[in-house]
Parts: structure tokens; sequence; C-alpha cells
């Protein structure tokens, strides 16, 4: 990706590979001052850095690039969810969990810091969600406490297990205030895993974004599916939400990347796979649609969006039943493991 400070013009450049920055030396350190501006953010861009060893920490430390701000931050080095940054959903506190409701349940006790990484746990529920579903997970969200209109929103992370029937991961949405109604959301989802046994949807992250919740099929979704590989490795997954002309929010584009590679791009001309070679593939014709408001809404930079980690039991029109036979993982139970969640704001 660009490293100018100016970003390029929208279309399909010969560009494969995300920008990232020299070994930073130190943790980020998020400041009072930098939180308080995420959301007045007007323009944003990418810092990625590269790890692929099975242990979580990497070489180096991530740190802000000059020109970046760090807005967002956690490094889970507690010794349990640090109740400040976060909000953890219980059904015993009438919480729901955001898709396969009746499959899975939230349980706070799901939900653990341990030897620097945030656990979120998938079981069978044995009775114990109120509702009867059959799996209990686990939810965090950053409601009323983080969020932030476009930027960049990574998170580094891997499921212990494939298993039938997960789904969760990182995402982010902006369905909250007076401009949201299911015809008018705003979703974003940064590492979104099903994993499935069988076709279609079979194991693969696929990046996406919502923008009506009314509509049946792929209307009111984009997404790119890509190929199976191994998510009980640690990789890091970002996205970046931001128009590439300052003044011209018609350039909007959301960039999704994996380990450094910039692997899909939404914009205004339509949905484009990026090749290893950093060849553009385009998928979709045209960029996404709402009729509320032009182009690029609800994705323009006065939706501020918060942040949602989430592992449930469960798969898109998959009937409780089914899910309920398919999903046995080794041991009984699979866990979305994160070792960090941080977001930057251009400045």
């Amino acid at each position: 990706m660009e490293t100018e400070a100016q970003p390029a013009a929208p279309g399909p450049p010969d560009e494969g590979e995300a920008t990232r920055p020299s070994r930073p030396r130190r943790r980020p350190a998020v400041g009072v001052a930098a939180a308080l501006a995420a959301v007045a953010c007007v323009a944003v861009g990418a810092l990625v850095w590269r790890s692929t060893s099975s242990d979580p920490r990497p070489s180096g430390e991530v740190a802000s690039e000059p020109g970046w701000a760090l807005t967002f931050s956690d490094e889970f080095d507690g010794e349990q969810v640090d109740e400040a940054k976060w909000y953890v959903a219980d059904e015993r506190r009438g919480d729901e969990v955001e898709s396969p409701k009746q499959s899975t349940c939230p349980r706070e006790q799901n939900v653990s810091v341990t030897d620097g990484r945030l656990v979120m746990r998938t079981q069978r529920a044995d009775g114990a969600c109120a509702g009867g579903q059959a799996h209990s997970g686990a939810g965090l969200n950053t409601a009323d406490r983080f969020e932030q209109a476009g930027g960049r929103f990574e998170v580094r992370a891997r499921w212990t297990h494939p298993g039938n029937y997960l789904w969760g991961g990182f995402w982010t949405h902006g369905n909250t205030g007076p401009s949201w109604t299911r015809e008018n959301p705003s979703e974003i989802d940064v590492f979104e895993y099903i994993g499935k046994d069988a076709e279609p949807n079979l194991s693969r992250f696929k990046p996406a974004i919502h923008y009506d919740y009314t509509c049946d099929g792929t209307c009111g979704v984009q997404s790119m599916a890509h190929q199976p590989y191994d998510v009980t490795e640690w990789h890091t997954y970002a996205v970046e939400w931001r128009p590439t002309e300052v003044a011209d929010p018609t350039t909007m584009q959301i960039r999704f990347s994996l380990d450094d590679r910039l692997i899909t791009v939404f914009d205004r001309d339509g949905a484009w796979r990026v090749e290893p070679d950093g060849r553009r593939v385009q998928e979709i014709e045209g960029g996404w649609e709402n009729g509320a408001a032009p182009f690029p809404n609800p994705f323009g930079l006065d939706r501020p969006h918060r942040l949602v980690l989430s592992a449930w039991v469960g798969a898109p029109g998959v009937d409780p039943a089914t899910v309920a036979a398919g999903f046995a993982p080794s041991g009984g139970e699979a866990a979305l493991e994160v070792d960090h969640v941080r977001v930057y704001a251009w400045r």
C-alpha cells in the first residue's frame, strides 16, 4: 500500500503488499487526547507488521508510525478483562448473541485472560442456557467505551480448533444512533471465520461488509471468500477504512489485509480480489449501495463503529439441530484466542 501521507487515487493498481513500518521498540501507548480525537479523524491509512511464528508474541513490538495515533489498544497482559474497555455479554443480564441466537447463549464464565491472551470459549451448554440453546459462547464489545469512524482496525488471533460450526472473530459496527436502521446498518467483518466440514463456506475467513440487514441472499452484503488456511495458527487481520482523497468521500475504500498482504478491496467500483503478485481481479461490479444516502453511506466518516469480539457455535442458514449434531471439537470445547486488538487514526 501507499507510504505517502496523501494516498494514491482509487482503482486497480498493481499493489499487493500492505505498508509495514520499521520495527518499533516498545508496546503502543494510548494517549487520552488521541482517544478523544478518534471519532473526529478525517483520513486513515495502513500500519501492518509481520509475524509467522507459532508464539503469539512478535519479535518486535508495534507502535505508531509518524502521522498515526494509536487510539485504542488492549494487549491482554492483565489477569482479567479490562471492563473500562470491554463489556462482556451474559444471558443472565438479558444479552443475546449477534447472529446464531437459536444455537448459542453468551456466558461470562467462558471469558478469561491468561498468559497475555484473551480466551473466549465455546462448548456444549448441557442445560446451562436459559433459552434452551445447545451451546454457550462468549462475546465482548466496546459499547459506551470506544468507537471510531475510519482508521485501521487490527486483531491478532487464532482458533484452538478449526471446529465444525464455529462462528466468530473480530468485527466492527455502527449500528447505533439516529441514522441506524435495519435498512441502513454499517458492519465490517475484519475477521469472520465460519468452520464447516462441507461447502458452502468450507472453513474460510471471509472479508465482508454489511449495509442492509433486510435483504435475502447477496443483497445488502459484499464478501470475498478465500481458500482455506490454518486458523489454528496466529495471524494478523486488519482493515483500513479510508478515502484515498481526503476531500472526496466517493474515494472511500475498505481494504482487508492478512499477515501484511492486501487481499481484498471494496470501493465505489466494486469488490476486488488481490492476488499474491499484487494483481487485482474484480469479483463484483459496482460499489455497495444503500438508499438512505449516496455512496459511501453507510461507511462515511460520520458513522463511528464500536469493536466486537465473538465466539459462537452456528452457521448461516443451518438449523440448530444440525449444528448441535455437527459440533464436536476435541476435548469438547474450542476457543478463540486473541493476542491484541489495536486501532489507529490519522493525525
